[in-house]
């Protein structure tokens, strides 16, 4: 995503016979893969009794947070939603709806476009411990049946346009996340070289390129192949990845406030002043927001989550012992 807006914002929308808007929301479309499935192993290693209320807890901590921070300060300063348009008050409604995180739901306009797709995430979040429980009790739905299940809702929205589900245009991408942690426990340690990761990576962002449906296979390609393939053992790789994994979501959130600084608040500036400030501060202030912000907030969701299933604990044997 933040190369796509980087591209948009120079008015670069292909690379040859690729649409960059197509690999941007490809690239949102892996990432719901990719966390559905990590979070099917957050939720295995919750205690069964509270699993889904602790999972709940921590997922708001982790996420609402940020969120909020960010809508209020672009709200304050009056930053746009993309750098290139100017900036207008979006009214009460889309702000409420932001701090919310249910525009999808209310029908109102992101107050910064990187959020277009955080409510359809939070929405999955409450189906996902239902969809544990379904792949991993005996007896369950097989996960490839599960995700067939959620292409015919995909289509069922798509056909009837029911605008305010549309979070299930992109449930087979979740549930190719749940399919990945699902054939993992099922198959083993059977792994295949890492090197050919990368190779299915393009070839699922390429189907999106046909459309989101299309996009919908490169999701289920994916979690018929992550679970296959080795750990990269390349230590360059393994530093660099684990640093965009921890301040992914501060790169996700504060991508186009920097480019409005570096780009539009400072257009008069030499380029390279602007490039300077761009590169700068898009890797410190995602530094910045999940120390002061982001592990704060995850840390104190823990100690809350852990709480509240002590007490919930505490409640069902003292209805035990009456």
């Amino acid at each position: 995503m933040y190369c796509g807006h980087l591209g948009l914002l120079w008015n670069v929308e292909r690379l040859g016979p690729l649409s960059l808007k197509a690999i941007s929301q490809g690239g949102v479309a892996l990432f719901f893969v990719h966390t559905s499935y990590v979070l099917m192993h957050s939720l295995e290693r919750l205690p069964a009794q509270d699993r889904a209320l602790r999972f709940y807890v921590r997922r708001a901590f982790r996420i609402y947070p940020l969120s909020i921070l960010v809508v209020v300060s672009v709200l304050a300063v009056g930053i746009p939603p993309f750098p290139t348009r100017p900036y207008v008050w979006p009214g009460w409604g889309d702000v409420l709806s932001n701090l919310a995180l249910v525009q999808n739901l209310t029908l109102r306009q992101s107050v910064i476009d990187p959020l277009w797709s955080l409510p359809y995430e939070v929405q999955m979040y409450l189906v996902l411990p239902a969809l544990f429980v379904a792949v991993t009790r005996r007896g369950g739905p097989a996960p490839l049946y599960l995700w067939i299940a959620s292409v015919v809702l995909a289509l069922a929205q798509e056909t009837i346009g029911a605008t305010r589900l549309d979070v299930l245009r992109y449930a087979p991408c979740f549930v190719a996340g749940v399919l990945a942690f699902a054939r993992e426990r099922r198959d083993g340690p059977l792994r295949w070289s890492w090197v050919g990761w990368p190779l299915v990576i393009v070839a699922a962002l390429g189907t999106r390129q046909l459309g989101l449906e299309a996009g919908w296979v490169g999701c289920l390609l994916l979690g018929l192949t992550v679970s296959r393939f080795r750990q990269v053992n390349v230590g360059w790789i393994n530093a660099v990845s684990a640093w965009i994994a921890r301040y992914s979501y501060g790169i996700y959130l504060a991508h186009l406030p920097v480019f409005w600084l570096a780009f539009v608040v400072l257009r008069e500036a030499p380029l390279a002043v602007q490039i300077a400030v761009c590169a700068a501060l898009s890797a410190l202030l995602p530094v910045a927001l999940y120390h002061w912000v982001e592990a704060p907030m995850i840390a104190r969701g823990a100690r809350l989550s852990e709480r509240v299933g002590a007490e919930r604990v505490r409640a069902t044997r003292s209805d035990v012992l009456s």
